[in-house]
């Protein structure tokens, strides 16, 4: 009889016919910067150079767009590799760290079936700009269409990115495809978009619960009421006055009724009577 497989087998057997060792994730960020286009893009060469020698699972491939004052950039690899990368380009204690200024993630996908690109690579690029500039603290529809530019424009660019040759510039059609940077400048600005350092901190710092009683049982004894039995219950009294008429018509119904009561029993006790005298009869 063939052994039973646990999830655990069942999961290794997945992660071993894609050839991997863990689940893979896309993340998607932007951010804004102050080293110009080519420190952008030799910091962020050397945070995943350095990741890469001490990593010894999934690697971080992905691509990063440059502009002037932002970066848009998508990353793939472990859950243990995107928070890594994350931390390393936010870290205060690096040289550059004071010209990284704000970064929110705008995308997240997890346990992906297969990368969009199988190294890493760097673009430098001038984008069109909008004819309006979009809106500062938007509703969250519009933060979410936004969202969906951005990242349909980001997408859009690698596929057509795959079929030049290496190292071609962003030029052309493929230069007017690409995200606005007023278009980053909102998401930037949106409270509804998550900030890099926050995020990195939530998941540092263990959540503190202050309100225990509400996930904890028994109850705490102020919230069960003891005394239900021990006061007496107030009756509801009927404000609405009743007609007169409709007053006699029940006191007559209930006299009726007290009448049949005392003849139906009446009757009872002839009745008995007469088979007692027929019994003494016999």
């Amino acid at each position: 009889m063939e052994a039973r497989q646990s999830m655990l087998d069942v999961v290794k057997n997945c992660l071993l016919s894609s050839g991997r060792s863990t689940y893979l994730h896309r993340l998607l960020y932007v951010g804004e910067h102050g080293l110009g286009r080519g420190g952008l893009e030799e910091f962020m060469k050397n945070v995943v150079s350095a990741q890469g020698d001490q990593l010894r699972e999934e690697g971080l491939t992905g691509f990063l767009l440059v502009y002037q004052d932002h970066f848009i950039h998508l990353v793939e690899g472990s859950e243990s590799t995107l928070t890594r990368h994350l931390q390393r380009v936010v870290d205060p204690g690096v040289e550059e760290a004071p010209k990284i200024k704000r970064v929110k993630v705008i995308f997240e996908a997890t346990h992906i079936n297969k990368r969009c690109l199988s190294s890493w690579t760097s673009r430098s690029a001038s984008p069109p700009k909008l004819a309006a500039v979009p809106k500062a603290g938007a509703a969250v529809a519009e933060t979410a269409r936004q969202v969906d530019a951005v990242l349909g424009k980001t997408l859009r660019m690698l596929d057509a990115l795959k079929k030049l040759p290496p190292g071609a510039p962003l030029s052309g059609p493929i230069a007017l495809q690409l995200p606005e940077p007023e278009l980053l400048e909102a998401l930037l600005a949106s409270p509804l978009v998550r900030d890099v350092r926050a995020l990195l901190e939530e998941q540092r710092v263990p959540p503190r619960i202050t309100l225990y009683e509400d996930v904890v049982w028994p109850m705490q004894s102020d919230f069960v009421p003891y005394d239900l039995l021990k006061q007496p219950a107030e009756q509801p009294e009927d404000d609405e006055p009743q007609d007169e008429s409709q007053g006699k018509d029940e006191e007559e119904a209930d006299e009726a009724g007290r009448s049949m009561s005392r003849e139906g029993s009446g009757d009872q006790q002839r009745v008995e009577e007469e088979e007692l005298e027929e019994e003494g009869d016999d």
